[in-house]
């Protein structure tokens, strides 16, 4: 690794060195991490900390004690090196590595969204400009979900009456 820039963040592992008993860092971080198989399995909630940023992703810390990846293609929200959000396991690999991701799997990542759509229809008094044939962009900006999610979530509110789809808009059913 080349010399940080000022205002430059990098992951450390800060330990004693015995031999010199001084306090020194290391960039070298992963070499730290456990060995032994992750305790979990795919769809446990983890803690993450942003350490690296990578050509596929971001490389995280998970419980911190075992590296995981978020792949860009699946982050819907800025992050930053020294970041702690929560983080859910999509699958251990056989590497032991840990594919990770931001939302919930499955239906728990539905419903989650149902209610950020839910949230943003009441705060923006009943109607948005956003339907299931809307820009992935325009989906993100607005509610920071990827149009899979959003689609997913619309059709279950949908299903239970909650919604009006129109060709350009979302409108939430009155007295919902």
């Amino acid at each position: 690794m080349a010399q940080p820039a000022p205002g430059q963040r990098v992951t450390v592992y800060v330990y004693l060195d015995e031999t010199t008993d001084r306090i020194v860092a290391t960039a070298k971080w992963d070499r730290f991490l456990s060995e032994e198989p992750f305790p979990g399995q795919a769809g446990d909630e983890v803690k993450l900390f942003i350490a690296a940023e990578t050509d596929l992703g971001y490389s995280a810390i998970v419980n911190g004690t075992h590296q995981g990846l978020l792949y860009y293609n699946e982050v819907f929200k800025p992050l930053r090196l020294g970041d702690t959000p929560t983080g859910y396991v999509r699958q251990v690999r056989p590497d032991g590595k840990l594919d990770i991701s931001l939302q919930k799997l499955g239906y728990a990542e539905a419903l989650d969204a149902a209610q950020v759509i839910l949230d943003a229809l009441r705060k923006a008094n009943g109607s948005l400009p956003l339907s299931d044939k809307s820009e992935a962009d325009d989906i993100y900006r607005r509610l920071g979900m990827s149009k899979k999610v959003f689609k997913k979530a619309l059709g279950s509110l949908y299903k239970q009456g909650l919604v009006q789809l129109l060709p350009e808009q979302t409108r939430l059913v009155e007295g919902k």
